[in-house]
């Protein structure tokens, strides 16, 4: 994909969308949609913007054609509860994406069972003077 036109129209047609819902969803005219496909005129902006939006890219991607679907630099960004994730977790969550609702239910009850069993083992001896990390290791060991 060499051109910013031809981006928005793979896009477009990944999405089965015609260019009047595009126009709509957007508020670029449909007229314009079909000159900034063709390459005739180049989007301003706000366009770029809409666009990006719609179809769940980067700007950058959409411009350049360099940067497609960059899942994992938005996850290493997140911050509060969850901080920055580590390439292993990052790939977990691309791979659990993947996964129909059956599978993700088995994966979610593994996870549960084995994080009640490492904190039940922590509560049990940190009453015993041992520290989580401390308990935590004990249990696999």
């Amino acid at each position: 994909m060499d051109t910013l036109g031809k981006r928005v129209k793979m896009m477009r047609e990944k999405l089965k969308l015609k260019q009047e819902e595009v126009a709509k969803i957007t508020g670029i005219s449909r007229s314009n949609i079909g000159k900034i496909e063709n390459n005739q005129i180049v989007p301003n902006c706000n366009a770029i913007l809409e666009l990006a939006m719609l179809f769940n890219v980067t700007t950058d991607w959409l411009i350049t054609g360099t940067e497609r679907f960059n899942i994992k630099r938005e996850l290493e960004v997140l911050t509060g509860d969850v901080g920055r994730l580590s390439d292993v977790e990052v790939d977990m969550i691309l791979k659990f994406r993947q996964l129909d609702v059956r599978d993700h239910e088995d994966v979610i009850g593994t996870i549960n069972m084995k994080y009640n069993r490492v904190k039940k083992g922590m509560s049990f001896n940190s009453m015993n003077g041992e520290s989580g990390e401390e308990a935590a290791t004990k249990e696999y060991a």
